[in-house]
C-alpha cells in the first residue's frame, strides 16, 4: 500500500511540474511593503501554531493589508474542516484527486487570486500545498530555500523555525526591499 501511495505522489509531482511550466504570471520587480500589498498565505494546519497565525493575519488586516490564508489539514476519520471565513480557508485530503492534487473550489479560487505576495509556510513541501503555490498567479512567491519550488525570494531557515519567526523574517526583508523605505533612511 505504501508503494502505491509513493507512486501516486511521484506521478502527482511529475504532473505538477508539467502544469507549472504553463502558468502565466506577472512577476514583481519590487514590492512596496509600505503600500500594503495583498498577501496570500499557504500553510499546513498545526493546532499549536494556529493562534499565532491568526494573530499575525488580524494584525496585518487591521494595518490595512488584504490577507487571505489557505490551510491544508489532514483530518482524522469523522473530523470536519473548520468553517471558512473572510481571511481563512481550509481544505483536506478529502478534497484531493488520485494524484494528491486539490480539486476544491476554495483552492481554485485561491489560485486565481492575483496576490502581490504569496508566502509558503509549509516546512516540508507537501504536494497539495505545493500545487496551490506553483499554480498561483502571485507576483512574488516567498518560501524556505532548499526546496525545488522556484521562489522569487527564499530564506535559509531550519525546518523547526515556527510560523511566527518565519513571518517576522519575511516582513523584515520586504521592508528592507521597499524602495520608499530606503529613501527615508
Amino acid at each position: 500500500m505504501k508503494f502505491i501511495k509513493q507512486l501516486r505522489e511521484r506521478w502527482g509531482f511529475w504532473k505538477l511540474r508539467r502544469m507549472s511550466a504553463e502558468v502565466q504570471r506577472e512577476r514583481a520587480q519590487n514590492i512596496r511593503w509600505s503600500e500594503k500589498p495583498t498577501i496570500g498565505l499557504l500553510y499546513f494546519h498545526r493546532p499549536e501554531e494556529e493562534a499565532k497565525l491568526h494573530q499575525w493575519v488580524e494584525h496585518k488586516a487591521k494595518s490595512g493589508f488584504k490577507v487571505r490564508s489557505l490551510g491544508f489539514m489532514e483530518l482524522a476519520k469523522g473530523e470536519e474542516l473548520p468553517a471558512s471565513g473572510l481571511r481563512y480557508e481550509y481544505f483536506s485530503q478529502k478534497e484531493l484527486n488520485w494524484f494528491y492534487q486539490p480539486v476544491s473550489n476554495s483552492v481554485k479560487s485561491f489560485i486565481e487570486s492575483e496576490f502581490d505576495v504569496l508566502i509558503d509556510l509549509d516546512r516540508v513541501g507537501r504536494l497539495p500545498i505545493r500545487y496551490a503555490l506553483q499554480q498561483s498567479k502571485a507576483r512574488m512567491k516567498i518560501g524556505r530555500c532548499g526546496e525545488e519550488v522556484p521562489f522569487d525570494l527564499c530564506f535559509e531557515v531550519d525546518r523547526s523555525t515556527d510560523i511566527e519567526s518565519f513571518l517576522a523574517i519575511t516582513e523584515q526583508y520586504l521592508n528592507m526591499m521597499d524602495p520608499t523605505q530606503n529613501k527615508a533612511s
